[in-house]
């Protein structure tokens, strides 16, 4: 009769024959190595991603995204015209984008918003402003925007006799649809 190899473990137990635990541990590595290769592979991130986003759901701050779940009922924009009351191409004109343009008047809003509030001894918010309070805010867009474009050969070639900021307000009303409202907010000479 052929004699099993055994190997003890620390207690004096016998253990699994030997044959068996190479088996097993052939078995292991095969596992590991796949395993391995599939933590190398390009799609083991989003898979990860996946379950992950499966577990934890709908909770913060994971997938909270309040600034898409409700839509403002009117929003603004700012164009530049001309004296005809055609827009002018900002990125032509001054090398800015149409959004950068607005950012730029609104940072103005701002700090006219909080000296008005020194003044008054109360808060006041930007859309509080009066109509030549924000008219002053685009005269000092107008200061910063002229010279950067007569460093531009479109601004140059192209330039117009009158430049106008405009907000233009967009509202949603149930029976009319959208309603757009321009306002000028100021009128320059350029020549």
């Amino acid at each position: 009769m052929k004699g099993i190899n055994y190997e003890a473990n620390l207690d004096g137990v016998e253990s699994q024959p030997m044959e068996e635990q190479n088996k097993l541990m052939s078995k292991a590595r095969t596992l590991w190595r796949v395993v391995k290769r599939g933590l190398q592979h390009a799609l083991f991130p989003m898979l990860v991603l996946v379950v992950f986003s499966l577990i934890v759901k709908e909770n913060y701050p994971f997938s909270n995204f309040p600034m898409y779940s409700k839509m403002s009922p009117s929003t603004e924009y700012y164009i530049l015209e001309d004296g005809e009351g055609q827009a002018l191409p900002v990125k032509n004109c001054f090398g800015l984008s149409a959004s950068a343009l607005k950012k730029m008047y609104v940072k103005r809003l701002d700090k006219l918003a909080v000296k008005r509030s020194e003044e008054k001894g109360y808060q006041m918010r930007r859309p509080k402003l009066s109509l030549e309070d924000q008219g002053a805010a685009g005269e000092d867009l107008l200061d910063y925007l002229l010279p950067r474009g007569d460093k531009i050969v479109w601004w140059k070639k192209n330039r117009p006799d009158v430049i106008r900021v405009v907000r233009v307000v967009i509202e949603r009303e149930d029976d009319r649809g959208l309603i757009e409202t321009p306002t000028v907010l100021v009128e320059r000479r350029l020549n």
